[in-house]
């Protein structure tokens, strides 16, 4: 895990930013999975994320996939737990890895407590 959810305070800078996901480290061209069903809401680049996937689960719960080096779905498509979304690429300034974000009703939530009640 390079960044984990929440405020974080710059060594050097002594600012705060607010960061709605988390980043991990992970291997280039490595799969992306997806952590629960849903339909492809987008999946493009985005400024300052890259390629990037996101996923409806419905109930207004949305899940977010950046920094990918390939795109393996399209809007519209419906993909299962597991399914691979795309690679791992290396667009972050951090190199390779991934960014995922958890929302539901539109507001981040800390994706590690989701993943561990989720028990992945």
């Amino acid at each position: 895990m390079r960044v984990t959810f929440g405020r974080h305070k710059h060594p050097r800078f002594e600012t705060y930013t607010l960061h709605n996901g988390i980043d991990i480290d992970a291997p280039l061209d490595a799969p992306v999975n997806a952590v629960h069903d849903g339909t492809v809401a987008f999946a493009d680049q985005f400024l300052g994320y890259g390629l990037m996937v996101i996923l409806d689960h419905g109930g207004k719960n949305h899940t977010l996939y950046a920094h990918l080096a390939e795109a393996r779905v399209q809007p519209g498509q419906h993909v299962s737990a597991g399914d691979v979304l795309g690679t791992v690429g290396a667009s972050s300034v951090e190199g390779p890895g991934v960014y995922f974000e958890l929302r539901s009703q539109g507001k981040p939530q800390d994706p590690l407590e989701w993943l561990a009640r989720e028990g992945h």
